[in-house]
């Protein structure tokens, strides 16, 4: 069976992904985010290192991959970065990945109009109070990772997104330089790949696997919030605190390829 995983943040079209592969590959097994999905306490967990309670945890997603008939197992989930990823390469030695990259002003405003709507319907377990630290939303970061105290300031929840994301797209960078696995991996930039038919048949291509047909079938459906995801001129004044504030060693990879690729990279500069 070939493993593929999603590496990167969420709101970033992994739902897509998912609807994507299930729809044109012949035999493949695509989720997203599926439980066990290691989110809450995994987090805390792969934060302060209790790799054995993380692995026990991992365990469970394991044997229930396994027991899938298909030629292919993908699975979305920015759970991948937060707290499974060393333990899934462990696992799959051969696994391959799909990079997702998106505007991270976006990421955070489309993030912040998610948590309004979950916290409003008061989705259960949306918090998680592990650890010893102040309770987190159950699908983020903690918030006492090194690059918050770097940050030095109390961020709102904006700002929090932001910074999530840099720490996540610096754990990207430093997973595939650790397992060696750049030439496993293909980058989408989001949304505008998303779109691509040629893009997406050659992502298809890149990672070895043959699609029911040279006519892809794109999901009609996206994971969208009900309000549009538009960035305020608060937002960019929000989100240059952040960049100015946050020391060098965070924001280097972002003067480098992928990144230095798209048009928006320079508010990172």
């Amino acid at each position: 069976m070939i493993h593929v995983f999603t590496l990167g943040e969420g709101r970033s079209g992994t739902r897509f992904l998912a609807r994507l592969f299930a729809r044109n590959l012949p035999s493949c097994t695509a989720v997203h985010e599926p439980l066990p999905d290691l989110f809450g306490a995994c987090i805390e967990w792969e934060r302060t290192g209790q790799v054995e309670r993380l692995r026990r945890a991992f365990s469970w997603k394991q044997r229930r991959i396994a027991t899938c008939r298909s030629e292919v197992y993908f699975e979305s989930s920015h759970a991948f970065l937060k707290s499974f990823a060393d333990l899934a390469v462990e696992a799959w030695p051969d696994l391959k990945l799909v990079r997702v990259v998106r505007d991270p002003r976006q990421v955070a405003r489309s993030y912040v109009h998610r948590w309004e709507m979950t916290d409003a319907a008061r989705i259960p377990f949306r918090i998680c109070r592990e650890g010893e630290g102040a309770p987190f939303i159950r699908w983020a970061l903690t918030g006492r990772e090194p690059i918050f105290a770097d940050l030095g300031f109390e961020p709102t929840l904006f700002q929090r997104y932001v910074v999530q994301w840099i720490e996540v797209e610096n754990r990207a960078a430093r997973f595939l330089d650790r397992h060696h696995k750049h030439a496993d991996c293909v980058t989408l930039h989001v949304p505008p790949d998303l779109g691509d038919v040629d893009r997406l048949r050659a992502m298809f291509g890149d990672l070895g696997l043959e699609p029911r047909s040279q006519e892809l079938v794109l999901p009609t459906r996206r994971n969208v919030n009900l309000v549009p995801t538009v960035v305020t001129e608060e937002d960019e004044a929000a989100f240059a605190q952040v960049v100015r504030a946050l020391p060098p060693a965070h924001l280097d990879i972002f003067q480098h390829p992928p990144y230095s690729d798209y048009a928006w990279s320079a508010v990172l500069q």
